[in-house]
């Protein structure tokens, strides 16, 4: 296909809410990886909710007050093509993660894909009042699809999505993160004192 043929076709407008650096976490690593992706062929709308430390599924007012106004943001925006929500596996990140797809809308979650970056996910809804579970069937019964990290995370979502709608994307790392062999004994021998 020529240049001239790539440029008819049109671009689709997405909206990731998504956890980018600070802190670098392994989520906001492969965030900023599928946002640079999906930014080659589409118009793409970031919208960061990092906690801005590794501490994480503890409540605080900061990140209630945060999250309320990107609640607010989502429900101005304009509408989009898809949308693309990275999901937590805590208690407070489900809260968070409930509020965003509420405010998102019903028409928007049908467009709406999830992309969960741990293992626990199940087992937190599994363990969380009656409420909690309905609000979670409310929500993700209108996904459109899920990405996981591996086969054996597919039946987390078998009441909520479809198994053909769920995609596994396996885990990887940045060659940038790795370290040298001798910084890495140096490390090793410094840990072990």
């Amino acid at each position: 296909m020529d240049s001239d043929e790539n440029m008819n076709i049109p671009r689709r407008s997405v909206l990731c809410l998504v956890p980018l650096s600070p802190p670098i976490t392994g989520a906001s690593n492969a965030s900023e990886s599928v946002i640079k992706h999906l930014a080659r062929n589409n118009v793409v709308k970031v919208i960061g909710y990092q906690r801005g430390t590794l501490i994480s599924g503890r409540f605080s007012i900061r990140q209630l007050l945060k999250t309320f106004y990107i609640s607010f943001k989502i429900l101005i925006e304009s509408k989009y093509d898809a949308y693309y929500l990275v999901i937590s596996s805590t208690s407070w990140g489900n809260l968070r993660d409930l509020l965003f797809m509420f405010s998102l809308g019903s028409k928007a979650r049908k467009r709406l894909t999830v992309h969960l970056h741990g293992a626990n996910w199940d087992s937190m809804i599994k363990n969380s009042s009656s409420f909690r579970k309905w609000l979670n069937h409310m929500m993700y019964r209108d996904v459109y699809s899920a990405i996981i990290l591996g086969k054996t995370f597919k039946s987390m979502f078998k009441a909520y999505i479809p198994k053909y709608r769920v995609k596994i994307v396996q885990n990887y790392y940045d060659d940038d993160l790795l370290i040298s062999k001798g910084a890495f004994i140096r490390k090793w021998r410094n840990t072990n004192k």
